[in-house]
């Protein structure tokens, strides 16, 4: 029987799922909050064994319910549910498939957000009406304001927007239904008001949706990190390319 276990890691803002006992292993793993369901990211050749699978989702929402479903080859599912979430009170950017890149932020101080729709108006000559091409309203751009208590942290957030090709997520405490995926087009650091020790980071976004692939590395593996792996020899054996390096054990 499909036995699935849930742990709350507050340092990384993540959720630790531990299966075990599923029959040939899971099929399918979706989290359900208030950001709404998706599917469960594994990490690049992540798979079961003997019906046990250890993960880190690094994607829940920060406060309300959290629930996940373990579909398995039996087509049974097992639902397993964390009540308050994780309950964090700072604001979490981070990178979707990187979350050592990650940056926990004071709170959210201004948010912009427009929607354009897709609708095409046609003028037709010697028509008095117009022609219309209906189409679906586009995700959310405009402009967050990130409020930093330092600003050492405002140049760490600064540098993971500038970072290139990497869909980041937004999440945050306060507002249900307002975190995303998204893309930052521009950032640009400035004092929070004049003669304050604190900073805002002005990000310039455009929300994408729900980006596919799979993680590339774990929270917490960083430089020093292969550094204490042990000697070069051990770190060549046991991380067979750069990219088997980058992601972690």
């Amino acid at each position: 029987m499909t036995a699935l276990a849930l742990t709350a890691q507050p340092s990384t803002s993540s959720v630790l799922l531990s299966i075990t006992g599923a029959p040939a292993g899971a099929v399918s793993i979706t989290r359900t909050d208030s950001n709404g369901t998706n599917v469960v990211r594994l990490r690049a050749g992540q798979e079961p064994s003997g019906g046990t699978l250890v993960l880190v989702d690094y994607e829940p929402a920060l406060t309300g319910t959290l629930r996940y479903e373990v579909t398995d080859t039996a087509s049974v599912t097992t639902v397993a549910t964390m009540a308050g979430g994780l309950a964090l009170t700072g604001t979490v950017v981070g990178s979707v498939y990187l979350p050592q890149y990650a940056v926990v932020v004071s709170q959210i101080t201004g948010y912009e957000a427009d929607r354009a729709a897709g609708t095409i108006v046609h003028e037709v000559i010697d028509r008095p009406d117009w022609l219309l091409t209906f189409g679906p309203t586009r995700g959310r751009r405009g402009m967050l304001t990130v409020h930093c208590p330092t600003y050492a942290a405002a140049r760490d957030l600064d540098s993971l927007c500038a970072r290139l090709g990497e869909p980041l997520q937004l999440r945050q405490p306060t507002h249900p239904g307002l975190d995303m995926y998204f893309a930052p087009t521009s950032s640009r650091i400035v004092p929070a008001e004049e003669g304050a020790a604190t900073w805002n980071v002005e990000i310039v976004y455009v929300e994408m949706s729900w980006p596919s692939g799979v993680l590339l590395g774990a929270a917490g593996w960083v430089v020093s990190s292969v550094a204490a792996w042990g000697t070069c020899l051990k770190v060549r054996t046991d991380f067979a390319t750069c990219a088997a390096l980058v992601a972690g054990p």
